[in-house]
């Protein structure tokens, strides 16, 4: 127990170190960041107290938020003055990912029997929502990234991607059927951008493409992953 209450905390506490260097982005950085430097600071306050709550989808969300986070360390072949930059935002999300990772750690999350009688789930719709959830929260901040820039010509796209694919997740650890339609919704506004100059790309010129196609593919994942047993359910009507 003491075991799994240290790996917590530890992912807990790499999540909000992060979400405090969102804070101080926003708080101090340029005025035309703002709301991308504040959405990116909510993101990491709502892993910090999934995680350390024990929330049902806490776990996935933070192993998700992770995966995101561990594209840091491609920004050293871009950029390799900032190396040791790079390296440790990057190895910060592997070492709670890390943590959050086993058995054991899951037991204490989606292992709870309370959440499954609440939503009557069986666990092949566990893993599914598991995989699911990860998914979103892995490309929620690209989709963040990607579109609250300074671009101030594509505010429809802006709001529709980034309203749907937070309503879309919320949806989705409350077992929305329509959550799925709202993700990949999200997912066809981020791809809509992959027009723009690559210089419009907050993510880097070099590298934004490669976490655009990763963006688009995660939100649009979850509709995949539950495609077979929506078809099955629609047979069966």
């Amino acid at each position: 127990m003491a075991l799994v209450s240290f790996r917590r905390s530890l992912a807990a506490l790499i999540l909000a170190a992060n979400g405090l260097m969102w804070l101080v982005n926003a708080l101090l950085g340029p005025p035309e960041l703002l709301f991308l430097t504040s959405a990116m600071t909510l993101v990491y306050a709502t892993g910090y107290f999934a995680v350390s709550s024990d929330w049902f989808w806490g776990r996935w969300y933070g192993i998700g938020l992770c995966y995101f986070g561990s594209l840091y360390l491609l920004g050293i072949l871009q950029n390799p003055e900032y190396t040791t930059f790079f390296a440790l935002l990057g190895g910060s999300h592997l070492l709670a990912l890390a943590s959050l990772y086993g058995s054991t750690m899951a037991s204490h999350y989606e292992g709870a029997p309370e959440w499954r009688l609440t939503f009557n789930i069986d666990e092949d719709s566990a893993r599914r929502l598991g995989r699911s959830v990860q998914s979103a929260a892995t490309t929620l901040p690209i989709l963040i990234l990607q579109l609250l820039g300074p671009r101030t010509e594509t505010w429809f796209v802006v709001v529709l991607g980034v309203g749907l694919g937070v309503v879309g997740l919320v949806g989705l650890v409350r077992l929305k059927t329509w959550s799925l339609l709202a993700l990949a919704a999200a997912g066809a506004a981020l791809m809509s951008t992959a027009g723009l100059p690559s210089g419009a790309l907050p993510l880097g010129q070099g590298l934004g493409p490669l976490y655009l196609s990763v963006g688009v593919a995660g939100l649009l994942l979850p509709l995949a992953i539950w495609a077979g047993p929506i078809a099955r359910a629609l047979r069966a009507r």
